[in-house]
């Protein structure tokens, strides 16, 4: 128990702290076990948290099972210092002639929750990348079609040069004959 490379809690169905290994209290920022000894498990919840919490706690009573807690949810926990980190917890229970206990397995999981949201954020950098891509490909797509009418018409304007210019040489070259028999 005091060796267990995550932090485990005891608390009887009260909601009172029965006991708590070595890596629980240093996650948590305590020294000993007589500082969380006998308080309401909500002295390790954020505030905002308590009254629903106690809801979930009787109502775990009621049916205790093991299972993670939180499922879908964010979940926070705080320390001594009043500083709040991510955790995931699994919960069990068991029952002695003493009564029925709730053990509660704790892992910090602010590193992964941190990479989590750096993942969410490039996803959003390249969202907003792809969209700003598709924007430019729309505008070029459209100078494009734009240079193309310009340049079917260019060749439209050439093409009736060039038969004007055969139609005026014809004329040309006939003037030019009738002058010469006409010499």
């Amino acid at each position: 128990f005091q060796y267990a490379s995550m932090g485990i809690i005891v608390a009887n169905d009260k909601g009172e702290i029965i006991l708590a290994n070595n890596f629980l209290l240093s996650q948590f920022g305590y020294e000993n076990q007589e500082e969380l000894a006998g308080k309401k498990i909500e002295a390790l919840i954020p505030q905002r948290y308590h009254p629903k919490h106690v809801q979930h706690r009787t109502k775990y009573n009621k049916k205790p099972e093991r299972r993670p807690m939180g499922i879908g949810k964010d979940l926070f926990a705080l320390r001594k210092d009043g500083t709040e980190f991510s955790v995931e917890i699994s919960l069990s229970n068991y029952t002695t002639g003493e009564g029925n206990f709730a053990i509660a397995f704790v892992s910090d999981i602010t590193k992964r929750k941190e990479i989590e949201n750096a993942v969410i954020q490039q996803k959003e950098q390249l969202a907003d990348i792809n969209l700003k891509i598709e924007e430019l490909n729309n505008d070029l797509e459209q100078k494009v079609e734009l240079r193309t009418e310009q340049l079917q018409e260019t060749l439209l304007q050439l093409q009736n040069s060039k038969e004007e210019l055969t139609k005026a040489l014809s004329k040309e070259k006939e003037l030019s004959d009738l002058k010469s028999r006409f010499v």
